[in-house]
């Protein structure tokens, strides 16, 4: 199916274009193709975070005092 419109879009919109046109298309998709944009996920906000979080047991802190005595608690444990 995609073909059919690949073949679609060519004869209909690219064949027509004048010859530097068509390369200069060409020179695009070839630029594009050498350096693709990885598939990255989008960077996620603090408020993104925080909500995927599952922190203390599956509760999320709701406050910085809470995530301040979390860490200092879970720091002073590593200590002999």
């Amino acid at each position: 199916m995609a073909e059919a419109n690949i073949e679609a879009l060519y004869h209909a919109q690219i064949k027509p274009l004048p010859v530097p046109e068509r390369l200069r298309l060409l020179a695009m998709m070839a630029q594009d193709l050498a350096h693709p944009v990885a598939d990255v996920a989008p960077e996620l906000t603090i408020e993104d975070h925080l909500a995927q979080a599952n922190y203390h047991g599956g509760t999320l802190f709701t406050t910085v005092d809470e995530v301040d005595a979390y860490i200092r608690t879970e720091r002073d444990s590593w200590e002999p």
